[in-house]
């Protein structure tokens, strides 16, 4: 096991010795209450610049941490979303534990709509013509009396 090593800083004029291992400490607690790096630095007696430099070279190693303190948890999650989905009482938190568990497992709706919209130009004959074979003659004799069809309307658009 490696010996604590011990440096001299300068806090409010006098010299304190501290260990690297209470610089670390007081570096985990604030990291932990997600503290700014310049409170972290005033905590722990040391430059903001050592702070960033922790924060780069223990990134790696928090974030495994944190994966694997979630790892451990996560089969319990799961299972009390099971549990959730199928024995909750309350029947929105059952439809949203199911709709969770099928986007987990890859039953995700798409959330992209893919719209293609064909414009087809008619004169108002063909108009007409699909008037009258969609909705009968007399019917198509109404309608176009109430909105007549002009080829100079046609012709604007």
């Amino acid at each position: 096991m490696k010996k604590a090593v011990q440096r001299d800083i300068k806090v409010s004029g006098s010299t304190k010795r501290i260990s690297r291992e209470e610089v670390k400490n007081a570096w985990v607690q604030g990291k932990a209450a997600n503290l700014p790096n310049t409170e972290i630095a005033k905590i722990s007696g040391v430059s903001v610049q050592a702070i960033r430099e922790m924060n780069k070279k223990y990134e790696k190693e928090i974030e495994a941490q944190v994966r694997a303190n979630l790892g451990q948890v996560a089969v319990d999650a799961l299972q009390n979303m099971i549990d959730l989905a199928f024995t909750a009482e309350n029947e929105h938190v059952r439809f949203v534990s199911t709709k969770d568990l099928l986007d987990r497992a890859g039953f995700k709706p798409k959330s992209e709509v893919d719209i293609k919209q064909e414009v087809i130009r008619r004169d108002p004959k063909m108009i007409e013509a699909e008037a009258r074979e969609r909705l009968g003659n007399e019917l198509a004799e109404k309608l176009l009396k109430l909105n007549p069809i002009e080829d100079a309307d046609w012709k604007k658009a």
